[in-house]
């Protein structure tokens, strides 16, 4: 008796990393291609075209339509917040056209301790270097849909500890603070409201 039939046959077609939405969290993924096979003795000859491809997860085996292989990983987005807030602390500190040693020194501290680069103040003097102020707002707006509410209003409060590291609030820094919330989507008129919040924390540190 010749037994004869079809049956699917997964087949590996890629792998990369994505969010699982399983796992929460980063994970390695196959890119794999059902094929529909036509089989002689359950073995595999003749193909009958495809069933479509998805996405499997190495760690928990779940698997998820192919689009999932472009969900946005941690690592990216984190990437990509580290970027925002580099760039906007950049700005903050040429504002007036002046970078001092202490300006410079806790620009580094400030990048270290809030994202995971480790920068030096020759590096941040090399980067500010290249920096042009001009594309500030284009910049962070490519970079602001990726980041939350709540991300952007913490990177615009780390720009106002930086600009009143040095005494006092001077008008080029909070036009520059400005255009940093304008390149994160916040609407402008609610930057004074954060300046106030950030000085009532700094107060409220003082008193405790």
């Amino acid at each position: 008796m010749i037994i004869f039939g079809s049956r699917g046959l997964d087949l590996k077609r890629g792998e990369g990393t994505f969010f699982c939405p399983n796992c929460q969290t980063d994970r390695v993924y196959n890119l794999k291609e059902r094929k529909r096979m036509g089989h002689l003795y359950w073995i595999p000859l003749l193909p009958l075209g495809s069933l479509g491809k998805f996405v499997e997860c190495k760690a928990c085996k779940g698997t998820f339509h192919e689009d999932a292989q472009y969900m946005e990983t941690n690592a990216s987005i984190e990437n990509k917040l580290n970027i925002a807030i580099k760039t906007a602390l950049s700005a903050v500190i040429l504002s007036d056209n002046v970078a001092d040693k202490n300006e410079l020194e806790m620009g580094a501290n400030m990048i270290n301790q809030f994202t995971s680069e480790n920068t030096s103040v020759a590096d941040l003097e090399n980067d500010l270097s290249t920096f042009d102020i001009n594309n500030l707002e284009r910049s962070l707006a490519e970079i602001s849909p990726h980041i939350s509410e709540q991300g952007k209003v913490g990177i615009l409060q780390k720009c106002i500890l930086m600009s009143i590291a040095d005494g006092d609030l001077a008008d080029k820094e909070v036009e520059t603070l400005k255009n940093i919330a304008v390149g994160l989507g916040i609407p402008p008129q609610y930057l004074n409201g954060i300046i106030q919040d950030t000085f009532e924390s700094i107060n409220n540190r003082e008193v405790d």
